[in-house]
């Protein structure tokens, strides 16, 4: 099994609004061959969750945690490994009972081999010169506002978390992009693509953080780009490569004003060649995109069909008092170090509330509505 040498560019900016930086970016490239070999270099991405409390340490925690944690998890697979070393990471994180969460989407390089995992809404896109595949799915539904969705799994916020995984076969010359969505908020994929598949790492991301920046930059914008190149990477050659390695890029904080992303024509892929038996193609793929995003909101939207159940089945003396109860329980909770999520409010419908509250918040006020058995499936 070759491994090939890696070309990592990476950078995480402010943006243009947000007065601190809540996303965080990290890794680990091992110039010893066995090392890297048995554990593959670990690229990390995390962005702190907004309207939660101390978004900016939850990220920048995460990312460190998980790159000293990744390393010493036994396993017998990778992607048992860095799925336990994310759920390692996420019990520490939600045992400071901060309030806090944060996306993470982290990459491992193992010879031929690539994995990702996530939790969240940082996606992780698959890239060579014919094509650009997602790798992750969003974990976020919609909400009663339009155009607005919530996350409903990220690290820090309860003490279990679900990791997706998806592992694969690489070939040099692909890419591979990590992004918070500081980034997706203002290319979709195919200008990613545009901008990603055919300049050096360092070029790609320096245009793509002012692109975002130049369309708004409301949020923080950050991201990791690898590309896999083409020589396999011996010992001599690897600790030589390594070190000279800097892929961590530190941009001004005002940026230049450049021409929006939608003045440049679509990137005009060559002819595919056939026969690509990798990941970007695999049937593994495309049946882990599916059959997540399928589940993700089937249970999702049995937990709101069950609640509206449970609420429309209720005598109406009984539903009259719901609305009262629930701004009892905010009340006397709010201010608290909860998990109530910010835009929850005491004017906020039963559905809502109870939809979108966790833990033993949401235990409660299930407890003493009676939903507690019919949605223990979901909960």
């Amino acid at each position: 099994m070759d491994t090939y040498l890696l070309y990592p560019a990476m950078c995480s900016h402010v943006g243009r609004r947000r007065r601190n930086n809540e996303d965080a970016i990290s890794y680990a490239y091992p110039d010893d061959p066995g090392v890297l070999a048995a554990f593959g270099a670990l690229f990390l991405l995390s962005d702190g969750v907004g309207g939660l409390a101390h978004g900016e340490d939850y990220s920048s925690r995460a990312v460190e945690l998980l790159r000293q944690v990744y390393y010493r998890t036994e396993a017998t697979s990778t992607p048992e490994r860095l799925a336990r070393a994310i759920q390692d990471v996420n019990r520490r994180l939600f045992e400071q009972q901060q309030g806090g969460a944060a996306t993470i989407v982290a990459a491992v390089f193992q010879g031929d081999t690539l994995t990702v995992a996530s939790a969240g809404d940082s996606p992780a896109f698959l890239l060579n010169q014919q094509r650009i595949v997602r790798l992750t799915v969003d974990h976020v539904v919609e909400t009663d506002q339009p155009g607005v969705k919530k996350l409903f799994r990220a690290m820090g916020h309860e003490s279990g978390l679900t990791v997706d995984t998806i592992t694969g076969r690489i070939k040099p010359g692909c890419r591979l992009l990590l992004c918070s969505d500081g980034i997706t908020r203002y290319l979709h994929d195919q200008q990613l693509h545009h901008l990603a598949a055919t300049a050096a790492p360092a070029d790609i991301v320096t245009r793509a953080v002012q692109v975002a920046y130049a369309g708004g930059g409301v949020d923080n914008i950050s991201l990791i780009m690898i590309e896999v190149g083409g020589v396999p990477a011996t010992r001599p050659l690897l600790r030589e490569h390594v070190a000279r390695q800097e892929p961590v890029l530190h941009l001004p904080e005002r940026l230049p004003e450049i021409a929006p992303i939608d003045t440049l024509p679509l990137y005009q892929p060559p002819v595919s060649p056939s026969g690509d038996d990798t990941l970007m193609s695999s049937p593994e793929l495309r049946s882990f995109l599916r059959d997540k995003t399928s589940v993700d909101l089937v249970n999702r939207r049995k937990t709101q069909e069950t609640i509206k159940l449970v609420l429309d089945d209720m005598p109406q003396e009984v539903r009259r008092t719901i609305p009262m109860f629930i701004q009892g329980v905010l009340r006397g909770l709010r201010g608290k170090e909860t998990d109530i999520p910010q835009d929850i409010g005491e004017d906020s419908s039963p559905e809502l509330v109870l939809t979108n509250v966790h833990g033993e918040i949401r235990q409660q006020l299930f407890a003493r509505m009676g939903i507690v058995a019919r949605l223990r499936l979901n909960d």
